[in-house]
């Protein structure tokens, strides 16, 4: 067909390329559509000059109508918002240095039958054998452990004091935060 693999001839249409011959009736329209756009542009630009220079274009002057505004008292649009959830309400100072406190390891697992957990950090951690620490869940002290083996990058820990023998409280979990003790 006439026009394929030939380029876009230059028109005087303010540089922009017009189709070749034999292109569709889509390609016509698009034209059409292009043209009309760079109208409304430049007549959008005329009036936004003739604004700017202080000249409106038009010895009329517009009126705006206004829609009154409710009052912050009759209207449930300003209902007062309820107060904002504060997770500090209630704690002491001491349950929140224990929640914010960074942890130095994590229960990796824990065997019941034994009294032992496993934790994720060693002697490359500065662990060392001996150590008790403070095992936390959430804001909470379940109890303490004591560093028994320790290896390069694990150690393991036996529960120690009360913990170890009241079965009725919460046992450590995989992902329990291990806090270095005494804890301040």
């Amino acid at each position: 067909p006439a026009g394929l693999g030939q380029p876009a001839r230059q028109s005087s249409n303010a540089g922009y390329p017009t189709p070749p011959t034999g292109q569709s009736a889509t390609s016509n329209s698009s034209e059409t559509e292009l043209q009309a756009l760079r109208q409304e542009r430049e007549l959008v630009s005329k009036r936004f000059e003739q604004i700017n220079s202080g000249n409106g274009g038009s010895s009329q002057s517009m009126t705006v109508q206004s829609t009154p505004v409710p009052s912050p008292s009759s209207s449930p649009i300003f209902a007062p918002s309820p107060p904002r959830y504060n997770p500090d309400e209630g704690l002491t100072p001491e349950q929140i240095r224990l929640r914010d406190s960074p942890a130095i390891a994590k229960v990796t697992s824990f065997n019941s039958g034994w009294g032992y957990i496993t934790l994720n950090a060693g002697s490359e951690n500065n662990l060392t054998q001996g150590r008790e620490l403070a095992v936390r869940r959430g804001g909470e002290v379940l109890g303490l452990v004591k560093i028994s083996a320790i290896y390069e990058n694990d150690s393991e820990a036996e529960l120690i004091g009360r913990w170890r023998r009241d079965l009725e409280s919460p046992r450590p979990e995989a992902g329990d935060d291990l806090l270095p003790y005494p804890l301040f």
